[in-house]
C-alpha cells in the first residue's frame, strides 16, 4: 500500500461524501481512506459506514470525540501505507493530487511532497487537468525550516496538503486535547526529513467554513499557539538552527502582541497579561539582534507600547509579517 489517506470526521454530514468522492477519484489508486468518526452527533457516522460498503479501500473508525489530534493519531495507529496524507474531511482534493506528490516523492526521495492550496468559498469547483510532470523543488531539511514562515509558499505549518513518510512519525503524535494541534508538530517533521519538495500546483482545496475551528470566536485555549512557538524556539536552539530561530522568535514577539490584545478583550485574566508583557519586555531585549525583526515589525511594537488595539489594527490589515 502507497498511501494511507487519513480523514478526520466530525459534524460534517452536508460536505463529507465530496471529500470521499475526490478521494475516489484519484488518478492514483494504490491508497487506503481511513475515516476516523470522532464522535459525530449527525449522520456521519452512518455515512462512513455506507461508504466503506461501497468501497474496499475505505476503512472506519467509530471513537469517543476526542478532537482533531485524536482523530489523527487512531488514524495513524492502523494505517498501512508507506506516505501518509491528512485529509479534513469539509476539503477537497484535486484528481491529480496523490498521483503528482507521490512521483515526485519517489523520484526525489524525498520524506515530505508538499503542493499548494487554494481557499474556496463555494464548493463547486472545475477542475482542469495539470500536464505533466509539473515543476517543484527540493529542499533540505534546514531549508524547509525557513520555507514554513514563507507565506508566499504552501509550506507552512498546516498538516494538509502534504504527503509524509510514515516513518517520521516513529514516536510524533499531534498534542491531544489543545488547540493549534499543526504548530507543535511540522516543525518535528520537516527536521526528520532529509529532503523536501514542493510543488506550486494547487493541489488541496481549503473550504473556508465559518464553523470551522480557525473561524470561531477567540477563547483562552487559543494560548496554546504561544506555548507550541516557546517549545518550537527550545527546539531549534538545542539543534542549533539560527535562521528558523530567528524567524521563529519573529512570529512569537508577534503572536504575543495579537494575543495579549485578544485576552485583553475577553476579561478577567489579569495573571495572565501580566505574565505575557513580562514576556515580551524579555523578548524584546534579546530580538534586537534578529535581523529579521526588520523596522516594519519593531514599528508595531512601538504601536503596541501605545495601545494594543492600535497593534491589532495594524495585525488585522494583513501585513506581510513573515515576508522575509
Amino acid at each position: 500500500m502507497k498511501i494511507s489517506i487519513i480523514i478526520p470526521v466530525y459534524k460534517v454530514e452536508d460536505y463529507l461524501r465530496q471529500c470521499v468522492d475526490s478521494v475516489l477519484g484519484q488518478t492514483m489508486a494504490d491508497f487506503e481512506m481511513i475515516l476516523v468518526d470522532d464522535g459525530s452527533p449527525d449522520r456521519c457516522p452512518q455515512i462512513c459506514d455506507e461508504l466503506a460498503a461501497e468501497d474496499e479501500r475505505i476503512r472506519v473508525i467509530h471513537k469517543k470525540n476526542g478532537g482533531l489530534s485524536s482523530a489523527r493519531n487512531e488514524g495513524m495507529k492502523i494505517a498501512t501505507g508507506e506516505f501518509l496524507f491528512f485529509l479534513d474531511s469539509d476539503d477537497f482534493l484535486h484528481p491529480q493530487t496523490m498521483e503528482i506528490l507521490l512521483d515526485i516523492a519517489e523520484k526525489e526521495q524525498c520524506d515530505i511532497s508538499c503542493c499548494n492550496y487554494q481557499t474556496i468559498e463555494k464548493r463547486e469547483v472545475h477542475y482542469q487537468r495539470i500536464e505533466l510532470p509539473v515543476s517543484y523543488r527540493v529542499f533540505s531539511n534546514e531549508q524547509a525550516l525557513e520555507k514554513m514562515y514563507d507565506q508566499s509558499l504552501g509550506m507552512t505549518v498546516i498538516a494538509c496538503a502534504k504527503l509524509y513518510r510514515r516513518s517520521l512519525f516513529e514516536g510524533i503524535e499531534y498534542p491531544e486535547g489543545c488547540l493549534h494541534e499543526d504548530e507543535f508538530t511540522t516543525y518535528k517533521l520537516y527536521y526528520r526529513a532529509k529532503k523536501v519538495s514542493y510543488t506550486e500546483e494547487k493541489l488541496y482545496y481549503y473550504y473556508q467554513n465559518a464553523e470551522s475551528i480557525t473561524h470561531v470566536a477567540y477563547k483562552i485555549e487559543r494560548l496554546a499557539a504561544l506555548r507550541a512557538f516557546q517549545e518550537r524556539l527550545d527546539f531549534f536552539k538545542e539543534k542549533s538552527l539560527r535562521i528558523p530561530y530567528q524567524l521563529t522568535q519573529r512570529l512569537y514577539m508577534i503572536q504575543l502582541m495579537e494575543h495579549y490584545y485578544q485576552v485583553s478583550k475577553l476579561g478577567g485574566h489579569e495573571e495572565i497579561l501580566s505574565k505575557m508583557k513580562r514576556e515580551l519586555n524579555n523578548q524584546r531585549k534579546s530580538i534586537k539582534e534578529n535581523p529579521y525583526f526588520t523596522s516594519k515589525h519593531k514599528l508595531s511594537w512601538l504601536a503596541f507600547r501605545v495601545s494594543p488595539s492600535a497593534f491589532h489594527r495594524i495585525y488585522q490589515a494583513k501585513l506581510s509579517w513573515n515576508e522575509k
